[in-house]
């Protein structure tokens, strides 16, 4: 019985996979609904695995921003060098038992935050500039 479920199983995901990768013929039509276009495409599944090499765009006026986001290594905290100029501006990375981990002041406007030697898991980085709190649940892996 069970074999015959497993095989059963085996048979649906087969054609799952395939169809993955399977090209499609995408048609283009006129506003007179004549095809003027016939294309091949070949849709793969995305690759979602985060990497270290994110390039993130430049601050904008007003911006608080922490990333990769999740992360193997180092977090940028971005603020805007406006915002600093204005407030003093302060971080702070807690585990998701409320232990206090790192903390620190924000001095420039890219500030490197290295968790290479914390295990991986979740964490609260808040980020304080003058009244003004940001905050984000890190994942490190």
């Amino acid at each position: 019985m069970i074999m015959k479920f497993v095989s059963f199983l085996f048979l649906l995901l087969i054609p799952l996979s395939g169809f993955a990768q399977t090209p499609q013929l995408i048609y283009s039509y006129d506003a007179g609904g004549n095809r003027i276009q016939r294309a091949m495409m070949v849709f793969r599944l995305a690759d979602t695995t985060a990497t270290e090499d994110f390039e993130e765009p430049p601050l904008e006026d007003g911006d608080i921003e922490a990333y990769p986001n999740p992360t193997r290594g180092e977090v940028t905290i971005g603020v805007s060098p406006n915002l600093l100029e204005e407030a003093t501006a302060h971080y702070m990375l807690v585990d998701l038992s409320g232990r206090e981990v790192r903390k620190g002041p924000i001095v420039q406007s890219q500030t490197g935050l290295d968790l290479a030697g914390e295990a991986n898991g979740n964490y609260i980085l808040s980020v304080i500039v003058g009244e003004r709190r940001e905050e984000w649940q890190i994942i490190k892996q």
